[in-house]
């Protein structure tokens, strides 16, 4: 059986795939941010549901949080 690391910097999507569903619930996780990038909708749909309004001295604005992996910057 193949290494982790090598299944994710080689692999396919498929290999992939499976191989963060066996790390548990973190895997699961990473696998739902895979999809959701993967979709412009699914994006647009992840960026209305997690727009928080936050109240600053009576002001408000809009903090739009971006989904990220692999220890990436966006």
């Amino acid at each position: 059986m193949a290494s982790f690391k090598a299944i994710i910097e080689h692999g396919s999507d498929k290999a992939q795939h499976q191989a963060w569903r066996h790390r548990g619930p973190i895997g699961k996780l990473y696998n739902l941010i895979v999809n959701i990038k993967g979709s412009s909708s699914k994006k647009k749909l992840f960026k209305s549901k997690q727009t928080e309004l936050v109240d600053d001295n009576k002001t408000s604005h809009i903090k739009i949080l971006r989904l990220v992996t692999n220890g990436s910057i966006q």
